[in-house]
């Protein structure tokens, strides 16, 4: 996908997602980019109608304000003097799909 607003200082970005799960009225994605835009996932998902839970800045519902649920499980990238491909994984947050009320209130 890619935003179609024209504007002065745009830059093209493709986002690619698939569907994991649904539940209820969410949805996990899988979510890869091909560009490395600032805040391309939060403004494509967005664009079409489908904010990240918790992303107030970006349209999302006041429902769940605690954290935005977007996570980086994987990263990878070149070396710079190496040209080694690096690859860092991080596993989901405890909790982090749980999207109930009590979850909200900061201890």
């Amino acid at each position: 996908m890619h935003s179609s607003r024209e504007t002065t200082n745009a830059k093209f970005s493709i986002t690619n997602y698939k569907t994991i799960k649904q539940v209820n009225n969410n949805t996990l994605l899988d979510v890869q980019t091909e560009t490395g835009r600032k805040n391309q996932i939060r403004v494509h998902l967005s664009d079409i109608g489908c904010p990240i839970v918790g992303d107030r800045k970006y349209g999302a519902s006041t429902d769940y304000i605690r954290r935005i649920r977007l996570h980086a499980y994987s990263l990878s990238f070149p070396h710079p003097v190496r040209e080694e491909m690096i690859i860092v994984k991080s596993p989901m947050p405890e909790g982090f799909l749980s999207l109930k009320a009590k979850d909200e209130h900061y201890k």
